[in-house]
């Protein structure tokens, strides 16, 4: 081993677990020294559940990524807040699974926020620090939430950060006194975050720190469930209309939402809609109809009831769109129905529409029909995901390439492939469907149906 040269010693010691590599320490000097080198550790990741957590930390330069609980577990205290190991990204997580009552006990919120707070301090002094995630878990804001929230928003040089987990109990003057005298350096690209109306002074304030340099915001549902919120100002739809470079949009429908169709750079919009949004409708529709430059719309309508809130926004689509998608969660039987009709009447307008995914219960036989090679000449991927309940009509892909309305499609778009979630085949032996009881195999269709990468 003396022999090798450094350069193919270090690609050996990148592939070693740590144990061997810890004891590779041992062999010489020469040897020891190497096992020290960024090379060997830049592409690690370590989380807290590593048995070698407080060698690794003591004695690695970098990883490429750390995962640290938001409180330390009772009997063991690795140096995460003082540790010289340089890490490129950062995750923190809830509280410790040893503390069986930290969810109850609101003192180990407080010093969660505070370790955390140093942790996230220490890192960004060693300089590497480019992605942050961090839970803002606690009952309400207090004066720990408060330095926390100064910490995430003052740390330079992020590239990405996601904050989850925002308190419900806060207000307007606890997260402004958090942020008053945080002086920002536009450096974010990507930024995901909880939107709850607690969470909007916060959220305004890192898209306007960070305008020059935001090229993707995510505004998430409030406990990673689809309970989306909406705003009740335009503050932060104008925010987001002052994002020069930004390209991707996650978010419900806002108001005040068309003047982000300004975004001459924004190329992709998921929107989010549940029943009780029809007031902000009509604002998310104006900025669909005036986007000229998108590309992607994915419209996702989350609901328990049946409802036509939203079709406003299939009927102002822009003619530039090119990848569509008309998504149902939580929907019962028929949920999509007013969305899909009325995209049978926007189909004709969309040209340059190449690549589409919808819900439906059965065959959406009218859509398909209105899919036309004069009307949409780019159109090649179609991705579909029928309910549970279309099973009945349709049990398998070879039952939905005996519909005459899929024949078309297959026979007059020669390069068209098409996605059917979650379906078999074929029918069991022992009860096969009409089609699958004819006997024939449908393989030249089967060959556009089938391992399609959407």
């Amino acid at each position: 081993m003396e022999k090798l040269p450094d350069e193919m010693l270090l690609t050996v010691m990148h592939h070693l677990d740590i144990p061997t590599l810890l004891t590779c320490r041992l062999v010489s000097k020469r040897i020891g020294a190497l096992v020290l080198h960024r090379d060997v550790w830049r592409q690690r990741v370590l989380d807290d559940e590593d048995p070698w957590l407080c060698p690794v930390l003591r004695l690695a330069p970098c990883l490429a990524a750390m995962y640290v609980p938001m409180t330390l577990p009772p009997k063991r205290h690795p140096p995460f807040a003082t540790t010289r190991c340089a890490v490129a990204e950062l995750r923190v997580y809830g509280l410790a699974d040893d503390d069986e009552d930290s969810d109850e006990d609101e003192d180990n919120y407080s010093a969660g926020h505070l370790h955390t707070s140093l942790v996230i301090r220490n890192q960004e002094a060693l300089g590497r620090l480019k992605s942050l995630q961090v839970p803002l878990v606690t009952v309400e804001f207090n004066t720990s939430s408060c330095v926390l929230l100064e910490t995430i928003a003052s740390t330079t040089g992020l590239e990405r950060l996601l904050v989850s987990d925002f308190p419900g109990q806060t207000t307007d003057a606890f997260v402004e006194a958090s942020l008053h005298s945080v002086v920002l350096q536009s450096s974010l690209k990507y930024f995901e975050c909880v939107h709850t109306p607690a969470a909007e002074p916060f959220i305004t304030f890192i898209l306007a720190g960070h305008a020059e340099t935001l090229t993707e915001v995510y505004l998430e549902a409030a406990g990673g469930s689809y309970d989306y919120c909406s705003s009740s100002t335009c503050s932060m739809a104008a925010a987001l209309a002052g994002l020069p470079a930004l390209q991707q949009l996650t978010c419900s429908p806002l108001p005040g939402m068309g003047a982000v169709a300004a975004c001459a750079s924004l190329r992709q919009v998921d929107l989010n809609v549940k029943p009780d949004m029809w007031t902000t409708i009509p604002a998310a529709a104006e900025f669909l109809r005036r986007a000229r430059h998108l590309q992607s719309v994915h419209l996702l309508f989350v609901g328990e009831e049946p409802s036509d809130v939203g079709v406003g926004l299939v009927l102002a689509l822009n003619p530039s769109v090119q990848r569509l998608a008309i998504r149902c969660y939580d929907a019962p039987s028929g949920h999509c129905d007013p969305h899909l009709q009325a995209l049978t009447s926007v189909l004709p307008r969309l040209r340059k529409l190449w690549k589409l995914t919808v819900h439906s219960d059965t065959m959406p036989t009218e859509l398909l029909l209105s899919i036309k090679p004069d009307t949409n000449p780019a159109f090649k991927k179609l991705s579909l995901y029928p309910s549970a309940s279309g099973r009945k009509v349709l049990p398998c892909l070879h039952a939905w390439l005996h519909l005459t309305a899929l024949k078309r499609l297959l026979r007059v778009f020669r390069n068209l492939r098409i996605n059917v979630h979650g379906w078999p085949d074929y029918c069991p032996d022992d009860k096969p469907c009409k089609g699958c009881a004819l006997g024939c195999k449908c393989k030249d269709s089967f060959a556009r149906i089938k391992n399609c990468d959407f």
